[in-house]
């Protein structure tokens, strides 16, 4: 496992959360990343604090409902780990990360669309998933990361894209109709994780961690292993109408 990354991140913006499935790319939620780390065997499900940060994020009516109620909390964190214990190997550990890069102009030599610059993807190694402020169900998440990362064993670099000059002039005349002068497309990233570290806890620093409404402590990052499957080039925001695919 990889105890550092290289210089470079790709962040890109992330959208709207979707339904956790093995075989497809998903977009990085709490949920998807917590159940990734439970799909990997990361997580010590036999200990409460995980199980109370999990059911915080994935199960908050269950948790505000009984999390005062000891003994009734405590039949519920079994239940919660049966729950996982036979749903795990359906978790996620696929994900597509949505960002956004520009067309340069399109160079008649080499008959290429160069991406632009001001966005480029040269020397891409590692892809930031989430950033989370730790706090939910009106209550810290006190173990779980607050940092999520996926690094590939190398780097990779797209500069642009062949195109036929008579794609290329369509393309260009398609997003200029749709007043996309900008040349803006969208860059799907789709990720494979293939390995997570053990999350271990700090039992001397959680509760040190937080003041009365504070998280007060470092940002709890985990670097999961990961493999670029493809990159889409899209000319839409809905994804419909597929430009260019890198394959590494």
């Amino acid at each position: 496992m990889k105890r550092y990354l290289l210089a470079v991140l790709f962040i890109f913006c992330l959208g709207s959360s979707s339904q956790a499935i093995a075989d497809d790319y998903v977009i990085p939620t709490e949920t998807t990343l917590i159940q990734t780390l439970l799909r990997f065997g990361a997580l010590d499900i036999n200990n409460d604090v995980i199980i109370d940060d999990y059911a915080k994020i994935v199960e908050c009516d269950l948790f505000s409902t009984f999390k005062q109620d000891d003994f009734k909390w405590n039949k519920i964190r079994e239940g919660l780990r049966n729950k996982i214990r036979s749903e795990a190997v359906t978790y996620p550990a696929n994900f597509y990360v949505k960002g956004y890069i520009s067309l340069d102009r399109y160079d008649f030599n080499t008959r290429t669309f160069r991406i632009s610059p001001s966005a480029p993807l040269i020397g891409v190694n590692a892809f930031r998933l989430m950033d989370s402020q730790g706090n939910h169900c009106n209550a810290f998440v006190k173990a779980l990361p607050t940092s999520y990362v996926a690094s590939l064993e190398g780097r990779i670099s797209i500069p642009g894209f062949i195109m036929s000059e008579g794609d290329a002039q369509s393309l260009l005349a398609r997003l200029n109709r749709s007043g996309n002068t900008n040349r803006q497309i969208v860059a799907k990233s789709n990720l494979k994780i293939t390995g997570v570290p053990k999350v271990s806890i700090d039992f001397a620093n959680i509760n040190l961690w937080y003041d009365a409404t504070t998280y007060v402590g470092k940002r709890r990052q985990i670097i999961m292993d990961a493999k670029l499957d493809s990159v889409e080039f899209y000319e839409d925001q809905e994804m419909r109408r597929r430009i260019f695919v890198y394959r590494p």
